[in-house]
């Protein structure tokens, strides 16, 4: 439907000739050539494209010869799709914008000057291959499903276009024209699309050739697809993203490669969420990802030495998919990752700074791990490759019901969460055949996760194949409280280090005993 406007607006209806656009004995005031023409044109009236135009010449060969101007275009059911082109002189478009029907679109390459803000609702394949003029904050919104293909699309002095419905593809060589999306799908088809792009809401960023480079800006707090239709689609992502902070959300079905998008220049995404369901990988220095999330389909691969930083939100994510590198993988943020994928082959190596990495699938390749000050080391998975799981001081290991790793470092000032029930077990560090090493002197902590101790029990809190340099009395339980009789001690064993409760009888309970047995003696004593 076109806009509605506060005045009355005059339907005009084309004639099934090829006379000039800006010509009154172009139009006539009623369907089939009846009515007669208009006394002008001026601006106010809607020129309608409808099945009065009957022969292919006439749809394709439209065109201004003199400078015209209308309120609104509506292409309703002509027996073609209409052409509009011009020989320099230009249109001019009012508040009511295009509409088209589903049966037939529109082409216009005449110049378009835009008098208002104004909608396109295009139900039909349309494209704009004219140079378009807005004044300031004017700007397009296009609705309907239909695809709307803009060809080299720019605007001068305007604010842009939004799609809340549909395709807006852009072709040709360049694409600057802002674009914001509400709903819609930007498709840019484009060889460089720089186009500055805001969502707030949700909407897609679609490519269908291999590769497309994206070197424009993205911004708002919305959810963004980027998205592949084809056996080649990908994005050669060098998008500035310091000003968005929503979710970027990767999926398509690239069957060539399976890649979606590559991260080229620009490699800040630390305010972004990245939520793969397909391929990303990257050729940056260096790629910082702000909180990382998806399903099982979804992979940060890349073959060289790029470093993978996650988790600068400070957000809690669980990611399902895998990390297939040859560079480092480092946990920073306050927030936790849990990686539950069993084919995490990354090589580099693993840094824990800040938050949790919680390991509930498998790190089978990667060159070491090490757990800083503030960072934790979680999880119910493995960390089975031969590198060495390092645990400096500030850091924490805090294993689910059981963490396998190969070999740890403990260094001093470090602390092993051991979550525990009174009586029934702890969770469990398993070091299979691999040795538990000491690093340093100071404190070995144990953190009981705020157990009652009141039992007597042997907890087993680590085992392994082999210790280094451990005593019993390295070890210290803290966050823990005893029953008046209860006491506990750690023992580091040949292939285990456990914590025992014990519990000790009150001094009274051996005072009675010895005044018992000593009655029992003197009774004896006079019996005899």
């Amino acid at each position: 439907m076109l806009a509605s406007s506060a005045f009355a607006q005059t339907v005009l209806y084309k004639t099934n000739d090829t006379n000039d656009l800006g010509a009154t004995t172009s139009w006539t005031l009623a369907t089939g050539g009846t009515g007669g023409s208009p006394s002008s044109l001026d601006g106010t009236q809607i020129a309608t494209f409808d099945n009065t135009i009957s022969s292919t010449n006439n749809a394709i060969s439209q065109t201004v010869i003199t400078s015209v101007a209308f309120a609104g275009i509506s292409v309703l059911d002509p027996a073609f799709p209409i052409t509009i082109g011009s020989e320099g002189d230009s249109l001019t478009l009012g508040s009511s914008g295009i509409t088209t029907s589903a049966s037939e679109g529109i082409t216009i390459s005449a110049p378009l000057v835009l008098s208002a803000s104004q909608t396109w609702d295009i139900a039909a394949a349309s494209t704009i291959s004219a140079a378009i003029t807005g004044g300031a904050g004017i700007q397009i919104t296009k609705t309907g499903s239909g695809t709307l293909t803009w060809i080299n699309a720019a605007m001068t002095g305007g604010s842009g276009i939004t799609v809340a419905q549909g395709i807006l593809l852009t072709a040709g060589s360049t694409s600057t024209v802002p674009i914001v999306l509400d709903g819609g799908t930007y498709h840019g088809s484009s060889t460089t699309n720089s186009s500055p792009i805001t969502c707030s809401t949700t909407g897609t960023i679609l490519a269908t050739a291999n590769p497309r480079a994206f070197s424009g800006t993205l911004a708002g707090s919305g959810t963004v697809t980027v998205s592949a239709d084809n056996t080649a689609g990908a994005f050669d992502w060098g998008a500035s993203t310091s000003g968005f902070s929503g979710t970027l959300l990767v999926n398509g079905t690239n069957s060539t490669t399976g890649l979606v998008l590559f991260l080229a220049t620009a490699s800040n995404l630390s305010t972004v969420t990245v939520d793969l369901e397909n391929i990303l990988s990257g050729g940056a220095i260096s790629i910082s990802i702000g909180a990382l999330t998806g399903t099982s389909s979804g992979a940060f691969a890349n073959f060289t030495t790029v470093p993978l930083t996650v988790g600068a939100l400070n957000t809690s994510t669980t990611f399902a998919g895998f990390i297939k590198s040859a560079g480092s993988f480092t946990k920073t943020g306050t927030g936790s990752l849990t990686l539950t994928n069993n084919g995490n082959i990354y090589t580099g190596a693993t840094v824990i700074n800040q938050g949790t990495l919680a390991v509930n699938g498998a790190l089978t390749a990667t060159s070491s791990t090490t757990i800083n000050s503030g960072g934790t080391l979680a999880g119910t998975g493995s960390i089975s490759s031969s590198g060495t799981v390092t645990l400096n001081s500030g850091g924490t290991v805090a294993p689910g019901a059981t963490l396998t790793l190969k070999n740890l470092t403990w260094a001093a000032g470090g602390t092993l969460l051991s979550a525990t029930t009174d009586g029934v077990g702890s969770n469990l560090l398993s070091l299979g055949s691999g040795t538990l090493t000491k690093n340093g002197t100071g404190t070995y902590d144990v953190d009981f996760g705020g157990v009652a101790f009141d039992s007597p029990f042997t907890y087993t809190l680590i085992t392994y194949g082999a210790e280094s340099g451990y005593s019993s009395s390295d070890f210290t339980a803290v966050d823990a409280t005893f029953g008046p009789n209860a006491i506990g001690a750690f023992t580091a064993g040949l292939t285990s280090l456990t914590y025992t409760i014990s519990i000790v009888p009150e001094p009274s309970t051996f005072a009675l005993l010895a005044g018992s047995l000593g009655l029992l003696a003197a009774l004896r004593r006079r019996r005899a």
